[in-house]
């Protein structure tokens, strides 16, 4: 039996991406899925010296003596997470958070400070992705770390360093972390003012909003690519996961699309596992816009893709520029 942590203590907050979503659509396969899922987090946390004290719903939150204990146990978890061969309607994605600190005690539970910072450090990460704050990073000298530089978090007053734990052999989960300095994406910096289309915009981005998929066509040069980037960095930021332009342009094989979204979007492939199988299993409790950029040469891949994702992914919405 493991004792509760006291004093200086490292917080490992989790919980599942998009279970709402999932109870809702699967709640059968939900409930098998998530039994498999408790027990391969309390497996690690427990493997790892760690005392689970809380489980509401799909979130778990323990304590450890050692950041670097804490740590391992993320990575454990994850690894073991990634390595269930999940049912693909309920493709479990989970997003860790962890810091160190003095915490009070009170009847079995903790409170304090350090607490809510481990829960906001969680809430920034992505599925599949570890945080932790500097203080963890530094007492756990875990060798893949990535300085993630300071960054602000809801709810408190002040930045705070983050690092990511890259865990080895699931492939690296490198989304910028959802935080309120930074929406997620890549849309190119514009280095000339945009002006004279505002109705074009207001209907591109009604567009997007009420049918999730939209098409600007017309031939080369008159602005497609521009109008679309404009208008997605427009309202980029009511997107948790953000908006992204993937170049379609040097994409010669139509085969190859479902794997430069992956690409784009910084995702791993496995090499036993179809493109566009792994895009939906990824994009699964996304809420985000994906730019389609220059889609006339592979025009029926992007429409067999679009479709897929539009079904499977509720959250994901689809902005194509084409001369088709």
């Amino acid at each position: 039996m493991v004792e509760r942590p006291t004093g200086t203590v490292t917080f490992l907050f989790t919980d599942i991406e998009g279970s709402t979503r999932l109870w809702e659509e699967c709640a059968s396969e939900m409930r098998a899925a998530l039994e498999r899922h408790d027990e391969i987090l309390r497996s690690a946390i427990e493997g790892h010296g760690g005392y689970v004290f809380s489980t509401a719903g799909d979130a778990f939150a323990a304590a450890f003596t050692r950041a670097g204990d804490a740590v391992e146990a993320a990575i454990a978890a994850q690894r073991g997470l990634t390595a269930e061969p999940w049912p693909e309607a309920t493709i479990i994605r989970v997003r860790m958070g962890l810091h160190t600190g003095e915490a009070q005690e009170r009847d079995g539970d903790y409170f304090g400070r350090v607490l809510n910072r481990a829960a906001r450090i969680m809430s920034a990460a992505n599925g599949g992705q570890v945080l932790c704050s500097a203080v963890t990073g530094s007492l756990a000298a875990e060798t893949n770390l990535v300085d993630l530089g300071e960054r602000r978090l809801r709810d408190l007053s002040e930045p705070i360093r983050l690092m990511r734990v890259d865990v080895p052999g699931t492939g690296p989960v490198t989304l910028a972390p959802r935080t309120l300095d930074q929406v997620p994406g890549n849309l190119p910096i514009q280095l000339t003012s945009f002006l004279g289309r505002e109705e074009l915009l207001d209907a591109v981005a009604s567009g997007v909003r009420s049918d999730r998929l939209v098409t600007l066509t017309g031939v080369g040069g008159v602005g497609k690519t521009r109008t679309a980037v404009q208008a997605a960095a427009e309202f980029a930021s009511e997107f948790a996961h953000g908006a992204w332009l993937v170049e379609l342009a040097p994409v010669r094989d139509p085969s190859e699309v479902a794997g430069a979204v992956l690409s784009c979007l910084g995702m791993r492939r496995r090499g036993d596992v179809e493109p566009l199988v792994e895009l939906v299993r990824d994009l699964v409790g996304w809420e985000v816009l994906l730019v389609l950029d220059n889609a006339e040469h592979v025009v029926s891949a992007v429409a067999a893709t679009a479709d897929v994702l539009l079904r499977q992914c509720p959250g994901v919405r689809i902005l194509v520029t084409s001369r088709e």
